[in-house]
């Protein structure tokens, strides 16, 4: 679940230019199911290069929206790429696909 205070700062920055914003919110729910299979693709081929790759790709999106809780755990995934410790991966992973579909229904709800 997206915090509130989290949620008042991503509905501030989609409000800022609705226009570009509209456009941004549904390139994100265009893109990131695709970026999304691709990073569990790449776990289970533990191929950490994809996985630090994707996660950063992804970390970069939901940083835009100002989505921390979000962004975080992208982050630790990235950072488990980099290390090349994809051991708790899979665990990452399944806390930031749900993190991303809360964000991809709240970010729904401000079209």
């Amino acid at each position: 679940m997206i915090p509130i205070e989290e949620k008042k700062q991503i509905l501030a920055e989609v409000e800022a230019d609705n226009g570009f914003m509209k456009a941004f919110v549904e390139d994100f729910l265009n893109d990131v199911p695709q970026d999304v299979q691709a990073l569990e693709d790449a776990l289970r081929e533990e191929d950490h290069i994809r996985v630090e790759r994707l996660a950063h790709s992804l970390k970069s999106v939901v940083g835009f929206f100002k989505a921390l809780s979000t962004y975080e755990l992208a982050k630790e995934l990235e950072k488990l790429g980099r290390e090349g410790n994809l051991k708790d991966g899979t665990n990452k992973f399944e806390e930031l696909k749900i993190s991303l579909d809360n964000l991809g229904k709240f970010l729904i709800s401000t079209l």
